[in-house]
């Protein structure tokens, strides 16, 4: 198994170019590259104080789109969960609101998938902007603004610069075969709501401990299938 940590730093960084592009209605090609692999999301909840009440954890999901198919998709908890759908982006994620006196000793939340992920590839020149497009400058300013959390400059300029290294187009350096792509979109408000900010993305677990945001541990971890042939 390998650590994903770099690659989750590199969707922090990319979580405006990614949401850019799945404006575009784009083209794959039989030709991009592909990659074939198993991925395992790991959620860890430390034991809660025995004066606590109730603790709500959110975990996102991966979603098939043209660029990726997840499939066989396990979720393996001692609680009962359900999924929901962020209203704004259509994100999905796992909801638990688990009563803090069952969690009297360390608890994992474990989500397991396969992923086929193809290089998502956008030829520009064929998709001009028209106004009959959809594409209008409010639509491409709520993404390419800096907000609140997201500076464009300092540190944040320095990691995409060494991330993107060589790569020319714009697009490319937002998605790769190499990436799985879980939500899109910045300022996320959940659902059921969540009583803190809204989050500026939603790549790790969110959780809140009787209205109050507290840490719980993520994992990830990956494994690269090989066809019986190799």
């Amino acid at each position: 198994m390998k650590s994903l940590k770099s690659v989750v730093l590199t969707f922090a960084c990319i979580s405006a170019l990614a949401a850019i592009g799945a404006t575009f209605s784009a083209s794959s090609e039989t030709s991009a590259p592909l990659r074939d692999f198993e991925f395992t999301y790991l959620t860890r909840i430390p034991t809660l104080p025995a004066d606590a009440k109730t603790s709500r954890i959110w975990i996102p999901l991966p979603q098939s789109d043209r660029y990726q198919t997840i499939g066989d998709l396990k979720i393996e908890t001692p609680f009962a969960y359900t999924r929901h759908r962020d209203p704004e982006y259509g994100n999905e994620y796992l909801y638990l609101q688990v009563p803090a006196a069952k969690v009297s000793e360390p608890a994992e939340v474990r989500v397991s998938f396969e992923v086929t992920r193809h290089e998502h590839q956008v030829a520009l020149q064929e998709h001009r902007v028209s106004p009959q497009s959809g594409l209008t400058s409010t639509n491409f300013q709520h993404f390419l603004q800096p907000d609140r959390r997201v500076p464009l400059q300092g540190v944040i300029a320095e990691l995409s610069a060494q991330q993107t290294r060589g790569i020319q187009e714009p697009l490319a350096k937002a998605h790769d075969d190499n990436r799985v792509q879980f939500t899109v979109g910045r300022d996320i408000r959940l659902d059921p709501p969540q009583q803190g900010d809204p989050l500026n993305y939603f790549i790790y677990p969110y959780a809140e401990l009787d209205g109050k945001p507290f840490a719980v541990e993520s994992k990830f971890s990956f494994q690269d299938r090989t066809s019986s042939s190799d």
